[in-house]
C-alpha cells in the first residue's frame, strides 16, 4: 500500500502530460490506484482476520484488560475503514 501510495503521489505531481489541449492527467495512474485500493481492502479484510477471536474475547471480558483492548483494537480497525472511504472520495 505505501509503495502504490508513493507512486500516485509521484505520477500526479512529477509525470503529468502536457497535451496540445493542456495538461492531462499520467495515463497509469488509474492503473495504480486500482492496485492501491485492492491492497487497501486486502489490508482491511486481514487486520479483522487477524484480531477477530482478540476483539471477540475482549468485547466479551474474559480477561480483565481484554475489555479495554478489545474496544481499543475495534476502534482503531474502524477508523481505518472509514478514514480509508473517505480518502477514496
Amino acid at each position: 500500500m505505501a509503495v502504490s501510495g508513493v507512486a500516485i503521489y509521484i505520477l500526479e505531481n512529477f509525470f503529468e502530460l502536457m497535451t496540445e489541449y493542456g495538461p492531462m492527467a499520467n495515463p497509469w495512474i488509474d492503473e495504480v490506484k486500482l492496485i492501491h485500493n485492492l491492497g487497501n481492502f486486502i489490508f482491511i479484510f486481514s487486520v479483522g482476520k487477524i484480531f477477530n477471536g482478540h476483539i471477540l474475547l475482549g468485547l466479551k471480558g474474559k480477561k480483565q484488560y481484554g475489555l479495554f483492548t478489545g474496544i481499543g483494537a475495534t476502534t482503531c480497525i474502524l477508523l481505518m475503514v472509514f478514514t480509508g472511504v473517505l480518502l477514496l472520495y
